[in-house]
C-alpha cells in the first residue's frame, strides 16, 4: 500500500486552523493512498471508492478545527474513511464481487456540494480533485461548477487551480503507460475545465486565456486540443491586447508543430481569437509572421488562408 509522508507539527496546526495553504497539500499527500485504502474495502468498485474519498475530505475539512494532532493526518483521515465505509455498508450492504461499476453518484454529488458550501476554503481541495486521475469526469464537472461560482475576489486562486488541473490533464497524454480509459476520462475533465474558464467573469478572461493557450501549445491529443479551442472561443471578455498576444503565440508555434491535426487546431484557435478584430490589427500581425516564415511553405499557406478568412477584401 502507498503511504503518504507524515505531516509536521506545523501542518497539524495549519489543519486545525483550516489554513488554505495547507488544504491542497493535505489532499495531494493523501488522495492516492486513500483511494487505494478505500478501493479494496468497497469490493474494488472504482466509483464507490471515488465517492468515499470525496466524502472523506469533506468530513475532514469540516472536522479540521477539532484535529488535535494526537495522530498523524493519515491515521485521522483513514479513520474518517472507515466510518464512512461502515455507514455505507449499514445503509446498503455491498454484495461481494469483482470490479462492479458503482452504486450511484448521490454520495459523491453531496460531497462536492458540501465542499462548495465552504466557499473559497474548498478551492484548493477541489483543485486537487480535478488534478487527480482517480476523480471521475462527473465529479470533476461538479468541482468545476463550484470553482466557477467562487467570488471575483478569488480569481487568482481559480486561475492557479485551473492551470494546475490542466497540467495534470496534459500529463496523462504524455504518459506512455496511461490507459485509454484514463485518456477518455481526461478529455471529459478538460471539457469541464474549459467550461469553467468561460463561466468566470469577463474581467478574468485575459488571464484565463493565457492558461488555455499554454495548454493548447503543449497538448499531444487532438480531441483535447479541440476542447481547448472551444474553451478559448467562449472567453467573450478578451481584450484586444490579449487576443493579439495569444494569436501571435499560437502562430509562432506553427513551424514546430509536426502534427497536422494539432496545427489546424491552433489555427482554429487563432480564428476564434481574431474574429471581429479590425483588419488594421490583423493584417500587420499576419504579414510580420509571413515574412519571418517565408521559407516554410506549409506555414505560409496557413497564414495566407487565415488572411483570406479574417481580412475582408
Amino acid at each position: 500500500m502507498l503511504f503518504p509522508r507524515q505531516p509536521t507539527e506545523t501542518s497539524s496546526q495549519a489543519i486545525r486552523t483550516r489554513d488554505p495553504a495547507a488544504l491542497r497539500p493535505l489532499v495531494e499527500d493523501h488522495i492516492d493512498p486513500l483511494f487505494a485504502f478505500v478501493f479494496h474495502r468497497v469490493d474494488r468498485d472504482r466509483t464507490a471508492a471515488a465517492e468515499v474519498v470525496q466524502e472523506t475530505f469533506l468530513h475532514a475539512l469540516r472536522a479540521a478545527p477539532r484535529f488535535r494532532g494526537e495522530s498523524t493526518a493519515w491515521t485521522w483521515i483513514c479513520g474518517i474513511a472507515r466510518k464512512l465505509i461502515l455507514g455505507r455498508r449499514r445503509a446498503a450492504p455491498l454484495p461481494r464481487g469483482p470490479r462492479r461499476q458503482g452504486t450511484g453518484p448521490a454520495a459523491g454529488r453531496g460531497a462536492i456540494t458540501g465542499l462548495g458550501a465552504l466557499g473559497a476554503l474548498a478551492a484548493r481541495p477541489l483543485g486537487a480533485f480535478l488534478a487527480n486521475r482517480t476523480t471521475t469526469p462527473d465529479a470533476a464537472g461538479r468541482a468545476a461548477s463550484v470553482l466557477a461560482n467562487l467570488g471575483a475576489e478569488h480569481h487568482e486562486t481559480v486561475q492557479r487551480e485551473l492551470r494546475s488541473s490542466l497540467q495534470a490533464a496534459l500529463g496523462v497524454f504524455e504518459d506512455p503507460l496511461a490507459q485509454e480509459a484514463d485518456r477518455d476520462g481526461t478529455r471529459k475533465k478538460t471539457g469541464s475545465l474549459a467550461w469553467l474558464a468561460g463561466q468566470r467573469a469577463a474581467a478574468e478572461h485575459d488571464q484565463l486565456a493565457q492558461v488555455l493557450v499554454e495548454s493548447l501549445l503543449r497538448t499531444k491529443d487532438e480531441p483535447q486540443a479541440g476542447t481547448l479551442v472551444w474553451g478559448l472561443g467562449r472567453l467573450s471578455g478578451l481584450g484586444l491586447h490579449e487576443r493579439l498576444r495569444s494569436a501571435r503565440a499560437l502562430l509562432q508555434a506553427l513551424p514546430g508543430q509536426r502534427n497536422g491535426g494539432l496545427a489546424h487546431a491552433q489555427v482554429r484557435a487563432v480564428k476564434a481569437l481574431l474574429a471581429g478584430v479590425a483588419a488594421t490589427e490583423v493584417t500587420p500581425l499576419i504579414d510580420e509572421l509571413a515574412m519571418i516564415h517565408a521559407n516554410d511553405p506549409k506555414v505560409t499557406a496557413m497564414l495566407n488562408k487565415l488572411r483570406t478568412e479574417l481580412v475582408p477584401r
